[in-house]
């Protein structure tokens, strides 16, 4: 009679040591905000932006138009100093942020690659990003902003850490363009980064980068190894926004 009874506190003593271990994969830490880099289809180049800015009517234009001239500019001027500073290059990391002020809920952010208190910050900001986008849809998908600790980038091989990632970025071509990884597709522009950064539901944002795409198809790039060394896909503007 011992032996079946001997048998019961075995299987109640594994199924303890399970619970248990479900208990602990709980508490531990929490998977972090994935996001994806993007190319970002732009209106402006180094000339037009550098135009745009001089002219009085500049304050007067669209956030998203600014938004993008900033952007350009930033790019611009960090992959110049990159030529004169090879020692000491800066990247310009950008991202929808919804927690931003003003009419452009966006983050652009020039960081030195050697800076690990800045580039921490940085991903610190865009998995924080990522977190209030995600948590804003009908199944939220990640933590809490309080609990960002960072963030992972996906790429064709994988998660990698965004720190590791930042800091791998082409001194030549620095600019890094960051978004939820449930969004798929290559592009991105200013103005579908403003609807993230509103929280707009994820099927409008999708159909705005689905539709985007095709508008630039032949020329956007079509792997992250392409993203990387083109950042950015500029279009002529019809005239000014």
């Amino acid at each position: 009679m011992s032996r079946p009874l001997l048998s019961a506190q075995a299987a109640m003593a594994t199924l303890s040591l399970g619970c248990g271990a479900v208990l602990l994969a709980d508490t531990g830490t929490p998977a972090r905000p994935v996001v994806a880099q993007k190319q970002l289809v732009s209106g402006t180049n180094c000339q037009t932006a550098a135009h745009a800015t001089s002219k009085p009517d500049f304050p007067s234009k669209s956030a998203q138009y600014r938004d993008d001239v900033l952007i350009t500019t930033r790019y611009c001027s960090a992959t110049a100093h990159n030529q004169v500073n090879p020692t000491n290059p800066e990247i310009v990391v950008v991202g929808a942020d919804p927690n931003a002020s003003g009419g452009g809920k966006i983050f652009v952010k020039t960081i030195a690659k050697n800076d690990a208190k800045k580039v921490h910050d940085t991903c610190v900001l865009a998995g924080k990003a990522t977190s209030a986008y995600t948590q804003a849809s009908p199944t939220p998908t990640s933590q809490p902003d309080e609990a960002t600790a960072g963030a992972d980038v996906q790429t064709s091989s994988g998660k990698v850490d965004c720190q590791d990632f930042l800091r791998a970025t082409d001194a030549a071509n620095p600019l890094v363009v960051l978004v939820p990884g449930a969004i798929s597709g290559s592009v991105i522009s200013v103005h579908i980064l403003n609807m993230i950064g509103l929280k707009k539901p994820g099927t409008e944002v999708q159909a705005a980068v689905d539709d985007l795409r095709h508008q630039v198809s032949g020329s956007v790039a079509m792997s992250g190894e392409e993203i990387r060394k083109r950042p950015q896909l500029v279009l002529e503007s019809a005239g000014p926004k």
